[in-house]
């Protein structure tokens, strides 16, 4: 095990989970650990645990994280616990995110019945030091972790972590290959947690962290998610177009409590990128002028120049899924971006805002056709990403827009990498692989 990535004492640590489990001594327990492997990327822990077996199935799960908060690490295998007294399961977990120095102190193990779902939880003392690395780490675990990291926070009523998190973010400009800041995983997380019919008590969990930090940057934005949410909720789809006349006055309430709740909090607020990109959003839904919202997106360029949501919130008000579109005005917007966002390629910025805009269109919208989107530097632009982080998704994306374009070459090569194995949710149903390789074929 190397020295320089554990600097305590395991056999101190040992004795402290023996004497921390020692009053559990019922048919299901998790009783101590040993750490059995150990690298820059991940630990394996043996776990000693009870079962008698009434519980039907289960496994054990393992994550770590610092006291505060601020640091988590997720699972990253569940193993099966055999039937039996003292029986011994391997659990997993990976580093937190980031590369540089991570500090965790609680280890976190708990058995999951399949009756039951999660039963019981253990926490256990272990100081780790996961020193700086240079390793590659998976894009998608970073988010995912990002995302859950907020979440779990939130939950918990750790609010002084949400707020470290955020203002590491604010201040790194951590991308991904898109170009897209990580600190977008905040608004994700946010909108999920809010995503809920009965989402009554988030509200109050909102207000609690006002108690702790009445200035900080997450709380308009959690705050205007959920006004907006609870107002979508009464009016419907966008596309609804008879919607009761009480809904509607609901529905401006909600969203003007979510406006609200935006610029009442702008002086401290808007050093966060996302304060105005949630504004854009909202005052465009709320009835605001288009000057109005121009002139937002001026000053939020003005001072997040490298935000590269600001250009896609924009770019969707001139391209709305229901009315029409100015495409030159978008074509405006993401040439904009492509040269203020100079921390990243050109090419990645074009081809991640006009897919962002395409994603949101009706089904009959066709990129090439309807929009002036230029087929040469979307393809420019996912060969970029590729190059820099080649996974199946990408593959996948780049595969649609050939046979959108009618590449037929590119199109076959990308689908020679994929290898017959095309993941579905990705391919619209007017573009599916099936339709995509037959039209091909016949040209052959």
């Amino acid at each position: 095990m190397p020295m320089n990535l554990i600097r305590f004492s395991l056999f101190a640590v040992f004795i402290s989970c023996l004497s921390s489990a020692a009053a559990q001594q019922d048919n299901f327990s998790i009783n101590s650990f040993t750490i059995k492997k150990s690298d820059a990327m991940s630990v394996t822990v043996e776990v000693d645990c009870n079962n008698d077996g009434s519980k039907g199935r289960l496994l054990l799960g393992a994550s770590v994280n610092s006291r505060d908060g601020t640091v988590r690490t997720s699972e990253e295998q569940l193993d099966i616990v055999p039937i039996g007294k003292n029986v011994k399961v391997a659990a997993s977990f990976r580093r937190p995110p980031d590369n540089g120095v991570q500090k965790t102190d609680v280890l976190r193990l708990h058995l999951i019945s399949n009756k039951e779902g999660s039963f019981l939880i253990r926490n256990f003392d272990m100081p780790y030091v996961w020193e700086a690395t240079s390793l590659p780490i998976n894009e998608t675990d970073l988010k995912y972790q990002y995302w859950q990291a907020f979440r779990l926070n939130f939950d918990e009523g750790k609010f002084a972590a949400i707020d470290q998190l955020l203002d590491k973010l604010i201040r790194s400009e951590i991308t991904d290959t898109s170009g897209t800041w990580q600190l977008s995983w905040f608004d994700s997380a946010v909108n999920m947690e809010f995503s809920d019919r009965d989402d009554s008590g988030k509200l109050k969990r909102i207000q609690q962290w006002k108690v702790v930090n009445p200035k900080s940057t997450g709380i308009p934005i959690a705050e205007a998610t959920y006004w907006r949410g609870a107002a979508w909720r009464i009016r419907g789809n966008q596309a609804n177009v008879n919607v009761d006349p009480f809904a509607l006055k609901l529905f401006k309430q909600r969203m003007d409590a979510a406006e609200l709740a935006l610029s009442k909090s702008k002086k401290y607020a808007s050093r966060n990128p996302t304060w105005y990109e949630m504004y854009l959003l909202v005052s465009n839904e709320n009835g605001k002028s288009l000057t109005f919202s121009e002139n937002l997106y001026q000053e939020a360029i003005k001072r997040h120049p490298r935000f590269t949501n600001l250009y896609k919130e924009m770019a969707l008000i001139y391209a709305p899924p229901y009315g029409l579109a100015d495409w030159a005005k978008v074509e405006k917007v993401i040439e904009t971006g492509v040269k203020n966002i100079t921390n990243s390629d050109g090419a990645i910025i074009y081809a991640t805002i006009y897919q962002y805009i395409a994603s949101r269109q009706q089904f009959e919208f066709d990129i090439f056709r309807d929009s002036l989107a230029s087929w040469p530097r979307i393809k420019q632009g996912y060969e970029h990403m590729l190059a820099k982080t080649p996974n199946a998704k990408l593959l996948n994306e780049m595969a649609v827009y050939a046979c959108r374009a009618n590449d037929k070459d590119t199109f076959n090569d990308l689908w020679t990498k994929i290898q017959g194995k095309p993941e579905k949710t990705i391919w619209p149903a007017n573009y599916t692989p099936d339709i995509c390789t037959y039209r091909f074929k016949e040209k052959m």
